[in-house]
């Protein structure tokens, strides 16, 4: 089973590997995956793929990139940015910066607070289409 008595699959924030099953190369990112610091969203999933990918190639390459090489874990980092249609020509956001804690081995908001937009306006609903067509094109392709 993945998932922990609360129902969610616990990761090991450097590779995305479930700790349920600990060895087993399954990877859970997204929505499922515990770590409940950071926001559940598709931005947030391609965000914390990409470490999980990472991981996967250093497990791979394991001679010549470990997957606790210092210069790596100082450095993982994933981000989450929202936008939400207001009105039906405005709209917000919402951004969020996260970072792997050498200490707690966490990861943890990089900034003091997430970002936000200042007001609804419609340039922010025009960049919502511009953000949407961005990440899709880098989800699925």
């Amino acid at each position: 089973m993945l998932t922990n008595s609360d129902g969610w699959a616990p990761v090991n924030p450097l590779t995305y590997e479930t700790t349920q099953l600990a060895g087993s190369g399954i990877h859970v990112i997204g929505d499922s995956c515990t770590a409940p610091e950071q926001p559940k969203s598709g931005h947030m999933a391609n965000s914390q793929a990409k470490v999980c990918a990472d991981a996967i190639v250093r497990h791979l390459l394991v001679k010549t990139n470990p997957l606790d090489d210092l210069e790596r874990t100082r450095n993982i980092t994933t981000n989450s940015a929202c936008y939400s249609p207001i009105t039906y020509s405005e709209a917000s956001w919402l951004t969020a910066n996260y970072r792997y804690d050498l200490t707690s081995k966490k990861m943890v908001l990089a900034t003091p607070a997430p970002g936000e937009a200042p007001k609804w306006d419609g340039e922010n609903f025009e960049d919502m289409f511009t953000w949407a067509s961005n990440l899709f094109t880098d989800s699925f392709t």
